[in-house]
């Protein structure tokens, strides 16, 4: 479910505040890097500089291409937050929301008429469309094939499903569906496309460990991975009514599934569990090999922070031996679960997942400047994490979403290109396999929210402000070898990303009521002396807090500057040993 944040902003209108931080914020960049500038005799926070690992280099250029003009994919309609498997070049789609971003009123939020209530198979290659309705199935599976952010994993040719949030006819509520269900895609593929039933095709067991919804799934060796996600009963609201009860799992749940074809048997194994590691849902999920050839996937962001409905920024990666927050990278470009894809250079040694879109705090000004917003919008960046033995760092790619798209999609890569591991493009059997120069297709993004502005959520009475889209684009491809450049431009990285300190302002902009008062949330590898600074865009030094030694780990502080006038744009600096960071902070009028 895509639950932004609620509680920061009583009695401002979202779209005052987006639109004052984004104009402000847009003049004033060549003012920030001209301050950095003229401060460094004071304050040394230039965001400047380049990547120097291996994956730094841009190792490919992406393109997109839509696909729906002429009254292709007749049929297809727009669901975001789906569930989806692929067996012989054809897409199975289950479950999601028809309608736009959630509504704030609870009897409007997830209602019954924005279920999906079909089953739909799509053929990219020929833009054919087929469907069928839910007949047959049992009231629980039929429960289960309406909900919403299902957790999903395909093994060989059966999909698997996991819980799911939506409203059940037979007991009058909303839930977490505690079901698992097994589809084996051949055989459920040709019964929706032919019209003959589906209960043949797959079997369900119930288990109330199943109950997640927002959380991801995952497949190796016979043993299944439950990550992250919660258990939500009730009626949604935003302002922490008690019309629900919800629940994170906070940890991975792992276990073993008997499935002969015709039932299925659950076997638990120990769960893993970490109250603020794994304290995440909505979140992105990609397979990944590591630099030591290990293979696992990662956790990426995710929400909500305990101590305020932000995203998180850390990452974690997951194996078979355990899990472990990834040390040294902050993921700022992307926070919620959208369409993303993963591809791997062995020759390189370097793993690379592509974000396409969605929903985040942060997005890049062209200068390489982060701009925050705490409201977590819309955005229509495309970034990558990209990870070799160096370390990890981020990037936004020159090429953006055609608008504000991606979240609760997916992207469907074309079958017929090699594999690293299950689910990881070949990204050198890419490189030999076209000419130098030349583009070829990745796969397809399908579905998700599409939204008329960043920030609707306050605004959007009657849920016309943003639709569930049913736009296919087609991924193009133009791999590049590490010494080749890419033109006209190439990745931006985002020095952010290598830095120790993971800042965040909140809230930013800053209400009226709010008078230079903020909140600092860091992370201090080391015990430290921490000072904050403020700067004019000019580079003017207006105000200072020393705030002593404070130990290592995470920190919140409250930051007050009542002088600063309003209203003000200003540069804050946290400066803790000889760490640095550095956050644009807008005090709203």
């Amino acid at each position: 479910m895509t639950h932004p944040s609620s509680r920061l902003w009583p009695g401002i209108p979202m779209g005052r505040r987006a639109s004052f931080l984004r104009s402000t914020l847009l003049t004033a960049m060549v003012l920030l890097t001209a301050a950095c500038g003229s401060a460094q005799g004071d304050a040394a926070f230039q965001n400047t500089g380049a990547a120097s690992s291996a994956a730094g280099a841009s190792p490919f250029a992406l393109s997109l291409e839509p696909l729906n003009a002429g009254g292709s994919f007749a049929g297809l309609p727009g669901i975001q937050s789906f569930a989806s498997g692929q067996h012989n070049g054809q897409w199975l789609i289950v479950g999601g929301r028809l309608d736009g971003l959630h509504r704030r009123q609870p009897w409007a939020s997830f209602d019954a008429p924005g279920h999906n209530t079909r089953v739909y198979v799509v053929d990219p290659q020929t833009a054919e469309v087929w469907s069928a309705d839910l007949t047959g199935l049992t009231p629980v599976q039929a429960d289960q094939f309406r909900s919403t952010n299902i957790n999903a994993t395909q093994m060989d040719t059966v999909l698997y499903l996991v819980g799911g949030y939506g409203y059940s006819p037979s007991l009058d509520e909303h839930r977490t569906h505690p079901l698992i269900t097994a589809i084996n895609l051949p055989g459920f593929i040709e019964a929706v496309r032919n019209g003959t039933p589906l209960a043949a095709h797959l079997r369900s067991l119930e288990d109330e460990g199943m109950a997640v919804t927002g959380g991801q799934m995952a497949e190796r060796d016979g043993t299944f991975y439950l990550a992250g996600g919660q258990r939500f009963d009730g009626l949604y609201n935003p302002m922490g009514h008690p019309t629900h009860t919800q629940t994170y799992v906070n940890g991975i749940r792992r276990f073993a599934l008997t499935d002969d074809g015709s039932s299925l048997a659950l076997s638990w194994k120990t769960e893993w569990s970490d109250t603020l590691m794994l304290h995440r849902r909505d979140y992105n999920m990609a397979p990944a090999i590591f630099p030591d050839g290990t293979r696992g996937w990662t956790l990426f962001t995710g929400v909500f922070q305990y101590a305020v409905d932000l995203p998180w920024l850390t990452v974690v990666d997951l194996t078979a031996d355990g899990f472990t927050e990834r040390p040294g990278f902050t993921q700022y470009l992307s926070h919620y679960h959208s369409a993303h894809a993963a591809l791997h250079s062995a020759a390189d040694g370097a793993m690379h997942t592509v974000f396409f879109g969605g929903i985040a705090e942060y997005t890049m000004d062209p200068a390489g400047n982060l701009i925050q917003d705490t409201d977590v919008p819309f955005v229509r960046t495309i970034s990558r994490v990209s990870q070799d033995a160096s370390g990890t760092a981020e990037y936004a790619l020159p090429v953006q979403m055609p608008g504000y798209l991606g979240s609760g999609a997916a992207f469907f890569a074309d079958p017929a290109l090699a594999e690293s591991a299950r689910g990881i493009l070949d990204l050198d059997a890419l490189r030999a396999a076209i000419p130098a120069g030349d583009s070829l297709r990745l796969g397809w993004i399908y579905g998700g929210i599409a939204s008329t502005a960043p920030n609707v959520f306050w605004l959007d009475n009657d849920g016309s402000m943003s639709a569930a889209t049913a736009n296919v684009y087609a991924v193009w491809c133009k791999p590049h070898t590490l010494s080749t450049a890419i033109d006209p431009a190439s990745d931006q990285f985002n020095a952010a990303s290598t830095q120790p300190l993971r800042l965040q302002v909140y809230p930013n902009p800053a209400p009226d009521s709010n008078r230079g008062y903020f909140r600092a949330a860091f992370e201090l590898p080391a015990a430290a002396p921490v000072r904050i600074r403020a700067f004019s865009p000019t580079g003017e030094r207006v105000a200072e807090l020393e705030l002593g030694t404070l130990p290592a780990g995470p920190q919140d502080v409250e930051v007050r500057f009542p002088d600063i006038a309003r209203p003000e744009l200003f540069i804050m600096e946290l400066e803790a040993g000889t760490e640095h960071a550095v956050q644009v902070v807008v005090s709203a009028p």
